[in-house]
């Protein structure tokens, strides 16, 4: 049986509880480093909104249905005494929404496109109805927005399209734009009806010279 020197064990002994005390903060640090993956991170959307009459009274128990375009799955809420709804946890997609209440028109908004985490907020104002209408809402497409805000932010020369009781940021009148002096706006006169734009724009361009 062989014994080792004192000094070679207590050596030993040493390197062995280094070994220990690295392993041990090795662990913590990790513990430290360990982001689990959080509540808050989800991916789920919410849609939110007020039904209003055109006095701007709020409308309660208002029926709002919301469909997903691409499963077809529906949601059913009813408007609370604030006239207000909310639904949550919605998965990213296209959707349309309805509102009905006795006596007043349908209110239809389709393509309603819900990014990830987005709360999209859309208020319905609901006119008395006459007779059994539906009033129809597309929502614009934002890529479109997008390029429009960029070419005139270039100062490049822009004609927009615009749709009847657009968002304030454009203006509620006016051809031009008050943030891009490049920009001119051909608007609708009527909603939902293109003809009158298109045709506008066909007369404009029916004047530019011909260069070959």
């Amino acid at each position: 049986m062989s014994v080792l020197p004192r000094s070679q064990e207590q050596s030993r002994s040493s390197l062995s509880n280094a070994s220990w005390i690295l392993f041990v903060a090795a662990a913590f640090l990790a513990l430290l480093l360990y982001n689990p993956p959080s509540l808050g991170q989800s991916t789920f959307g919410s849609v939110v909104g007020t039904v209003k009459d055109a006095s701007g009274d709020v409308i309660v128990t208002a029926s709002v249905v919301l469909m997903n375009s691409g499963t077809a799955a529906k949601r059913t809420l009813s408007t609370d005494a604030s006239g207000y709804f909310s639904f949550v946890n919605l998965e990213p997609g296209a959707y349309q929404l309805t509102v009905e209440q006795t006596g007043f028109q349908k209110v239809e908004f389709v393509n309603l496109d819900l990014q990830s985490r987005e709360t999209k907020r859309i208020d319905a104002l609901l006119k008395v109805a006459t007779q059994s209408q539906t009033v129809l809402v597309e929502e614009t497409g934002d890529a479109l927005h997008h390029v429009a805000h960029l070419a005139g932010a270039l100062g490049k020369p822009v004609w927009l399209l615009n749709r009847f009781g657009s968002e304030w940021r454009w203006g509620l009148a006016s051809d031009r734009s008050p943030w891009y002096p490049s920009m001119r706006q051909f608007r609708q006169q009527e909603r939902s009806s293109w003809a009158d734009v298109i045709a506008r724009v066909a007369d404009e361009l029916g004047s530019f010279k011909r260069v070959d």
